[in-house]
């Protein structure tokens, strides 16, 4: 089978490779996975230039998001099985060829100190094994040969077959596509998370101004739709006349191209763009960063100058999933599952690549001319 893998970090186009393996089997309580779409996310790239080295152990096969079908599967399968928090994560980037499994770094300690002050937690690329909150039943597995699912927990998804944990695997409904399917996760669940810690933060939206960054981004046109349902007033923050124009297509709201006043800020970019949103920012409101597509995090003396008046913190999809019953995931499935049949939730797709034309599809990914989504077909 083909699969990208990573052995050294550096320009994801210059050091994501494609080789042939043989496929491995499946062991007690897995699947085999045919990928029929993954996406490519900023979220799958970033580890491979080494911006999270001491969480992401090399090598690994990239891919946090797609869908696939099962075509085998191990013992065990149609049994009833613990919850997904007494269970270790799925291995980082699939198991190899000949049942070899990739390296996981161990986890941080409690009370590690993290080399920048506003550094994230471990992200999802680490693939670390550690349990969440308990639930009081076990998840019935309940698949079956031929049927679709969505394989989450750690990446892996760039590459024809996976071996995957049942227990880390969701069914997805017949009438989804197989492209709306692989885009179903990250941006749904991640925009589900926001959401709920601003609302947790005030406790209540009461029409409060809550800047996006990144708006016309996919999880950005998300965002707005959610805050404003949720009873929160959302402001598009964009960075050229040009992006505010192609929004205004789809959104009504007010859009801002410089920093303006904000009670709280869903921030994926960082840098010195959201230092400027971060001196916006009400006291008592939140600054919420959960990418920097900057490359730069926020500057520290700032947040900690500002740290009582304005409540910092990252949010990472992974710990969520990581500590989550079961049953609270596929409740989160359903709901995006409904968006994206609702037209609020789906993302348009740009093009879609052989998995043969990785180094296109990366080329790709870096055109300011693409208009959404890119999706592998291995």
């Amino acid at each position: 089978m083909l699969r990208a893998v990573v052995r050294a970090f550096g320009d994801p186009r210059q050091v994501i490779g494609l080789e042939e393996v043989e496929r491995p089997a499946p062991g007690p309580g897995e699947v085999e996975i045919r990928i029929r779409r993954a996406a490519i996310n900023p979220s799958d790239l970033i580890p491979v230039t080494g911006a999270y080295r001491s969480r992401t152990t090399l090598p690994f096969v990239p891919g946090f998001e797609g869908v696939g079908e099962i075509v085998r599967m191990g013992e065990g399968i149609g049994e009833a099985c613990p919850p997904l928090s007494c269970r270790t994560s799925p291995p980082q980037g699939g198991r190899s060829a000949s049942g070899e499994t990739f390296a996981q770094p161990a986890s941080s300690k409690k009370d590690e100190t993290l080399p920048h002050p506003i550094s994230p937690p471990e992200g999802e690329m680490s693939g670390r094994t550690e349990g969440g909150a308990s639930s009081s039943q076990g998840a019935k597995r309940g698949l079956s040969i031929g049927q679709r699912v969505l394989p989450i927990g750690a990446s892996g998804l760039w590459q024809e077959y996976l071996i995957r944990p049942a227990d880390w695997c969701f069914a997805v409904p017949d009438e989804l596509s197989d492209a709306a399917a692989a885009m179903a996760y990250v941006n749904p669940l991640t925009a589900f998370q926001l959401i709920d810690a601003a609302t947790a933060h005030f406790g209540a939206a009461g029409g409060r101004r809550v800047g996006v960054t990144a708006a016309a981004s996919a999880i950005g046109k998300m965002l707005l739709v959610l805050l404003a349902e949720a009873g929160f007033r959302p402001v598009a923050l964009v960075r050229s006349t040009a992006t505010a124009a192609r929004l205004r297509e789809s959104f009504s709201g007010e859009i801002a191209i410089e920093p303006v006043p904000l009670d709280a800020v869903l921030d994926a970019v960082g840098g010195d763009a959201g230092n400027a949103l971060f001196r916006q920012v009400r006291p008592g409101g939140t600054f919420i960063q959960y990418g920097a597509l900057s490359g730069a995090q926020l500057d520290p003396a700032l947040v900690a100058a500002r740290r009582l008046d304005v409540a910092f913190s990252f949010l990472w999809l992974r710990n969520w999933v990581h500590a989550a019953p079961r049953a609270a995931i596929e409740s989160a499935f359903s709901r995006s599952f409904a968006g994206i049949r609702a037209g609020i939730l789906g993302s348009a797709v740009d093009a879609v690549f052989p998995l043969a034309d990785l180094p296109a599809a990366l080329a790709r990914q870096e055109d300011p001319a693409r208009a959404g989504k890119l999706l592998l077909a291995p």
